[in-house]
């Protein structure tokens, strides 16, 4: 079961911001996930954050390190905001305030206010080491970006 979070109201992103959401429904299932409401970032817990490795006990660097991985779907509207500059356009899934290289989303709107639909999927991995990695939908362009019905669903997949 996944976690997911949907921000149906049109919202402006300032260049280097995350877009908000609100609280999920229907609530993380595992308390894996953690999201302050009306914020942008959301929290995944690693293996040590949740109590189920012990270092004292296990060596990491002989066995592997185990890490949890979770499935990072979004999907929206997007547009260059009223007023803005036609050109390229690009808002990226951003783990540990890193662009995910396979996160990045660009679109070549004709007009402002034209919306377009995007759509990505990453995988994220938290090794045990971290307590938690963060991830956000955030805006890198150089102006504006209009979103609207944007949803982010966040399922754990399997811990190793």
């Amino acid at each position: 079961m996944a976690a997911q979070y949907n921000a149906p109201l049109r919202q402006t992103i300032q260049p280097n911001a995350a877009a908000i959401f609100p609280a999920a429904f229907p609530p993380d299932p595992y308390g894996i996930i953690f999201h302050e409401p009306e914020t942008g970032v959301f929290r995944l817990a690693s293996p040590s954050a949740l109590g189920l490795v012990d270092f004292r006990r296990r060596c990491c660097c002989r066995r592997g390190m185990p890490y949890a991985t979770y499935a990072v779907k979004v999907n929206g509207n997007l547009a260059i905001s009223e007023g803005g500059t036609v050109e390229p356009i690009s808002i990226a899934l951003v783990v540990d305030e890193e662009q995910a290289p396979t996160g990045i989303i660009t679109i070549s709107p004709d007009a402002a206010e034209e919306f377009w639909s995007i759509g990505r999927s990453i995988i994220v991995t938290v090794p045990a080491i971290c307590r938690c990695s963060t991830v956000s939908l955030r805006n890198i362009s150089t102006q504006p970006v209009d979103l609207v019905n944007a949803n982010i669903q966040i399922r754990p997949q399997l811990l190793r």
